[in-house]
């Protein structure tokens, strides 16, 4: 599994209740990566979680949706 693939993972469980650095941490113990790909996966999901609001009052004017109809994965 890629630092991507984890740190998706890492952003779902977040999406379902779960604590960020608990989430993340299990789900780095899971993986077999190299620690420059844990570090990525870290700053993904860390990142993502900074500048989420942002993201998405970005991205909704040029949605056709509410963000909130969007495909979960999205």
């Amino acid at each position: 599994m890629s630092a991507r693939e984890t740190a998706f993972r890492v952003l779902r469980r977040i999406d379902d209740g779960a604590y960020s650095h608990i989430a993340l941490s299990a789900e780095l113990d899971r993986s077999q990566l190299s620690e420059k790909d844990r570090g990525l996966a870290s700053t993904i999901v860390y990142g993502t979680l900074t500048w989420r609001r942002t993201l998405d009052r970005l991205i909704e004017p040029h949605s056709n949706r509410s963000l909130r109809s969007l495909d979960e994965d999205i």
